[in-house]
């Protein structure tokens, strides 16, 4: 149980925190700042609650294992949150995801992912939710969206991977999704309540011919 406390990177650090194996840990009222990673979780089960992670190259990164993300606020990273590698959970609930230059939360890897987001604003990056989960041949990942509001990102408020919607992607692949080979399709399951996803700069959603759930359009 870690609380009360700021953890700053320092040069020749990968991460301000992280955590690997078989680890169970709460982490409450703890900001995270100036790390390549800020958080880095693989294979471990945590709970952040009322975190502050801002100003690091990918803020909390979610390699495997299960990682709760309730209360929070992620802000002025590159990356805010990520995935990647074998799969997992991951719950965002009733958080600000803001202001992230590349992506606010991008979804990838290679296993089966678990992934809920739900009344969450996630606002003012560049992507708001970036999705690269790949097949994968034990099923298809499911994501759970309820509630939230997508709106005001720079270029679009959800984008796939390979799908020719931004330049930008082969840094975020560098930076996170190198695992996925460039010519994966994304094919996940989506279930999907009220969200809001309006005024974003290019589109809300990108490639509009994909089979997105109606209630993401209006």
């Amino acid at each position: 149980y870690l609380t009360g406390f700021t953890g700053e990177g320092v040069e020749g650090n990968s991460s301000v925190m992280s955590m690997y194996g078989n680890v169970q840990a709460i982490i409450d009222q703890v900001e995270i700042t100036k790390g390549r990673l800020g958080l880095s979780f693989m294979g471990t089960t945590a709970f952040l609650s009322r975190v502050f992670v801002h100003e690091n190259t990918i803020g909390i990164d979610n390699i495997s294992g299960s990682l709760a993300v309730h209360n929070s606020i992620v802000q002025d990273n590159s990356i805010g949150i990520g995935t990647g590698f074998i799969g997992g959970d991951l719950s965002v609930e009733r958080s600000l995801i803001g202001r992230n230059e590349l992506a606010g939360i991008a979804l990838g890897g290679r296993g089966l992912w678990r992934i809920q987001l739900v009344e969450n604003a996630i606002m003012g990056n560049g992507v708001g939710v970036y999705l690269a989960l790949g097949e994968y041949e034990g099923g298809r990942s499911v994501i759970t969206m309820h509630r939230n509001d997508i709106t005001s990102n720079t270029l679009y408020g959800m984008a796939l991977a390979n799908a020719g919607c931004w330049k930008m992607e082969a840094l975020i692949f560098y930076l996170l999704l190198s695992n996925l080979r460039i010519d994966e399709k994304v094919d996940v399951v989506f279930q999907e309540e009220a969200n809001n996803i309006s005024n974003n700069g290019k589109a809300d959603l990108c490639p509009p011919d994909y089979p997105w759930p109606p209630g993401f359009r209006e």
